[in-house]
């Protein structure tokens, strides 16, 4: 009876204690203070071997390694700056995970869950060819770059991009004479896109084309 007892409570014990911190995580939330500062898509993998890699939608954009000892966890990223805010406090359950520490005084907490697949970036759908009505058309290229066909058979060059934080786009011309163009990104989806100038407050729809 009392090694039953024992074997019981070791198993608790390693249900309490021994959950595994590795597998694909999406970063849910990311709370300094009182204020919301999420990432778009931001996910990080964990691996049994002490490394991780993470990015943003089908981007990755950090790799390195990571030590995990009782609660504490410590992330070196190896094409990142180096990190002088120390380990987080882990709080895992399963399929969510908190990580919390002070970074410059502020409480800083982030909120994670499993998932099984990378997650889509703003950034992801934006890319491709979109038609604005009869007004112009929009090349949004893998590298950042664009190209904006205009009725009058011009074509305007620049470089996208995309807010990390919130849903806006923004459209930088290579020619400075021409104006910069900043959207709120009020709809988006495989084919279908709507913009607000951010100025003006103009609305634009936009259908994703599959050919010129």
């Amino acid at each position: 009876m009392k090694y039953t007892l024992v074997l019981i409570l070791s198993i608790s014990l390693q249900g309490l204690f021994g959950q595994s911190l590795e597998g694909l995580w999406l970063i849910d939330k990311v709370s300094m203070g009182a204020e919301e500062n999420t990432p778009d898509a931001k996910w990080i993998q964990l691996a049994a071997d002490g490394s991780f890699i993470g990015g943003n939608g089908f981007l990755q954009n950090s790799a390195g390694t990571y030590e995990f000892k009782e609660e504490d966890l410590l992330l070196n990223d190896s094409l990142s700056l180096r990190d002088e805010f120390g380990a987080f406090k882990v709080m895992l359950n399963n399929k969510t995970m908190t990580w919390e520490r002070k970074e410059d005084g502020q409480s800083i907490k982030v909120s994670l869950k499993r998932i099984n697949e990378l997650p889509m970036a703003q950034s992801d759908f934006l890319r491709g060819l979109w038609q604005a009505g009869n007004e112009y058309r929009l090349f949004l290229r893998w590298d950042r770059a664009y190209v904006k066909y205009l009725p009058d058979g011009s074509k305007e060059y620049g470089v996208w991009r995309n807010h990390p934080h919130k849903p806006e786009l923004a459209l930088i011309p290579w020619n400075q004479k021409k104006t910069l163009q900043f959207y709120k990104i009020e709809e988006s989806s495989f084919n279908r896109l709507k913009l607000i100038d951010l100025e003006g407050g103009k609305a634009t729809s936009l259908e994703r084309l599959r050919q010129f």
